[in-house]
């Protein structure tokens, strides 16, 4: 029994398959020592953006809430300010994360406190118009805990 030209290449093609998804399954269950070490690294940035942060938050709390200030308890603040796109893209860390959800800047730097493992996800997000189709994609009540625990800035100019 000979196989033809065409069992032969489908079946190098299948061998290809089996070992891409070998690797990945390899990738997913025994992450590497690098995988490791950007854990311990957003894990440490974020103990010290903590650490920052709390004496930031207490005397916001006493300025009288001026406006366009971060309210600590997060929420939409009453004044809405226009942000320009280049402020908006200088927010792309773990220490300050400015989104756009529903044509409106948040940062949703609290956020991210309070939910670590979406931290790795929505840090590509920060910064970018991309965060309501890549991340939230039509998942209203995700939106709407995005918006209740984030602090409302302003729009885009």
């Amino acid at each position: 029994m000979q196989l033809q030209t065409r069992e032969k290449k489908m079946l190098i093609a299948l061998g290809i398959v089996a070992i891409i998804s070998g690797f990945i399954l390899y990738r997913v269950y025994f992450p590497s020592s690098s995988d490791s070490a950007k854990e311990n690294t957003l894990s440490s940035t974020q103990k010290q953006e903590e650490k920052e942060s709390q004496p930031n938050t207490q005397s916001a709390s006493r300025s009288g809430g001026a406006r366009g200030s971060r309210t600590p308890s997060g929420g939409a603040s009453s004044g809405s300010q226009t942000v320009s796109i280049r402020e908006f893209e200088s927010h792309s860390t773990l220490n300050s994360c400015w989104v756009l959800l529903d044509g409106e800047v948040y940062d949703i730097t609290n956020f991210l406190g309070k939910y670590e493992s979406y931290q790795e996800t929505i840090l590509s997000f920060c910064g970018t118009v991309g965060f309501e189709a890549g991340f939230i994609e039509g998942n209203k009540s995700l939106a709407e805990s995005v918006k209740i625990e984030s602090q409302k800035i302003g729009t885009i100019s």
